[in-house]
């Protein structure tokens, strides 16, 4: 249970946690230069070598060499490493997972969980079922979480001693899986058990957190007393370290509660004083979750101008946080492009592998047995010309595979592109409209109709996307036989063939499209074209009939 655990960041009740991980040592380059050069010049102990390195690259973020290592330690290691093997397979599973490849990691932290069994590691297996759950946790698989938590409990609790810090923080996801499935009780009494824990251990970080999630799972009971109770000793506890990050949150999950309560004034300050720490911590998400919060509170007060404020700022934030996200997707994808092509690299050395053993054992038949050796010659001969020839057609799978990718990743990029662009027309004219209304503040409703407006096009973009989900969904059928009989169409073509199949109208088309009425006019003349129907054809009818 290296790091997955960090991933999970639950927001459900505007909780703030701190969820434990395992720290990563910095490893120098000469651990990895000497590990290297040992693998290189003798086999002996090889496989636990290659693990060590594996765990030293791993640390460095280098995933790809790191997975390479591995598998490699797997084809080496002899029947009698028992103890090696499960951790080779875990730390597989957490290359996997770190990279977003979730259903390999799975498969790989289920494989390590047998082998531990086989050898009687529960600490191991408490683990391993710890990064199960995680992994579930993740997905919002939240019962399927819960029960690999519980046996890991079960694990954990065969030596309690020894176990005290795992058992907590298994305690503290089984809090978030049942806060998440909304078993509030369940998710108090393990969020209870963690509160002692840390009260003692002298973690306030960690004891901040919990009492945050505590509040607002009381929060999320109607319990304001117990909730500001819990939220006022967690802010004590980020006030005493200053924590920036600590105070912003505690400070707007007390603002929340005001809000609920209908106190609007302390909880305008309130959010803008949280608003002042979360700037230094810089937070876009908790910073947008409050401007929000401000903008609604306004609106409440029929102070409309500074409810378009803070809906600006929340647009702002979301541009902020879309950009960032887009960074770290595409980062996303040139790991999973360089782990995908090591993954391969290594799967043709293991043909080459095996090529070679039977080479091997060719010829060591072509020495024994002289009686054949013309055959072995012709054979051997036969098998190099194979091996030229499976080489030659992985690297064209390869190369198409690499194409494909990119192209993918290009269209991916080009999408975000527009939608960043989208984002920022629809913010240009917010602004243009505000600096007018800005001209006559007390215009009530031209700004109720602004706001509206506004509302109107979000709702209109959630509106379009659930037709186009569905659609898909309800036209698998006609799309294959469409692209069966039709390879050529663009998407737009067989988008459009699909709403002439619905007897959508002209008008209703271009509406969907975004198009002019004529645009929808040029479009139907074109896919007429590409599906050779003549002019007495109804194109319709004749897309029914597919």
């Amino acid at each position: 249970m290296r790091l997955l655990m960090r991933d999970l960041f639950y927001r459900g009740f505007f909780l703030f946690l701190f969820i434990p991980v395992a720290n990563a040592q910095p490893s120098s380059a000469d651990s990895i230069t000497r590990l290297l050069t040992e693998i290189n010049e003798n086999n002996h102990n090889s496989a636990r070598k290659r693990y060590e390195l594996a765990q030293l690259l791993f640390d460095n973020g280098n995933y790809s060499e790191a997975l390479y290592q591995l598998k490699s330690a797997l084809q080496e290691m002899k029947a009698t490493e028992t103890v090696l093997k499960p951790k080779v397979l875990e730390l597989i599973g957490d290359i996997y997972s770190e990279n977003h490849e979730l259903q390999s990691a799975v498969s790989y932290y289920l494989r390590a969980k047998s082998a531990y069994e086989t050898i009687l590691d529960d600490h191991a297996v408490g683990n391993v079922l710890m990064d199960l759950a995680a992994i579930n946790l993740r997905i919002s698989k939240y019962e399927k979480a819960r029960d690999y938590l519980m046996d890991a409990k079960k694990s954990y609790q065969k030596y309690p001693d020894k176990n005290k810090k795992e058992l907590v923080n298994c305690y503290f996801l089984l809090g978030i899986a049942h806060g998440s499935s909304g078993k509030l009780d369940s998710s108090l009494y393990y969020f209870n058990k963690c509160e002692k824990f840390y009260s003692r251990e002298n973690d306030a970080i960690q004891y901040g957190g919990v009492l945050n999630n505590i509040g607002a799972i009381y929060s999320k009971m109607d319990n304001t007393s117990a909730a500001l109770e819990k939220y006022n000793k967690a802010l004590a506890v980020f006030e005493e370290i200053n924590s920036k990050a600590g105070i912003g949150v505690t400070i707007s999950n007390i603002a929340y509660i005001k809000q609920k309560e209908g106190l609007y004034p302390e909880a305008i300050r309130l959010f803008k004083e949280s608003n002042s720490y979360l700037n230094e911590s810089d937070d876009g998400h908790y910073l947008l979750t409050n401007y929000s919060n401000l903008s609604d509170i306004y609106k409440a007060m029929n102070d409309y101008k500074n409810a378009l404020y803070f809906q600006d700022k929340c647009l702002e934030i979301k541009d902020k946080i879309a950009n960032e996200d887009i960074l770290t997707r595409i980062s996303e994808v040139e790991k999973k492009h360089e782990l995908r092509k090591k993954d391969n690299e290594y799967k043709l050395i293991e043909k080459e592998v095996e090529l070679k053993n039977k080479t091997l054992w060719f010829t060591v038949s072509a020495a024994v047995l002289l009686v054949i050796v013309v055959l072995l010659i012709y054979r051997n001969a036969r098998i190099s010309l194979q091996r030229t020839r499976l080489k030659e057609a992985l690297l064209e799978v390869e190369k198409n595979k690499l194409s494909d990718e990119l192209q993918y990743k290009n269209k991916e990029l080009e999408q975000f592109a527009l939608t960043i662009i989208e984002k920022n027309e629809f913010l240009d004219r917010i602004k243009s409209d505000v600096r007018e209304i800005m001209k006559n503040p007390q215009d009530e409703t031209k700004i109720k109709a602004f706001s509206a407006q506004l509302n109107q096009n979000v709702q209109l973009e959630r509106d379009r996307q659930k037709f186009e989900l569905q659609l898909d969904e309800n036209l698998k059928s006609f799309f294959h036989k469409l692209e069966s009989h039709f390879p050529n169409l663009t998407k737009s073509e067989k988008k459009l063939a699909s709403l002439l199949v619905l007897d959508l109208s002209t008008k209703d088309i271009a509406s969907i499209f975004n198009i002019s009425f004529d645009g929808v006019k040029k479009s139907r003349y074109r896919l007429r074209k590409k599906l050779n129907l003549e002019t007495d054809e109804d194109l319709a009818q004749f897309l029914k009939n597919l």
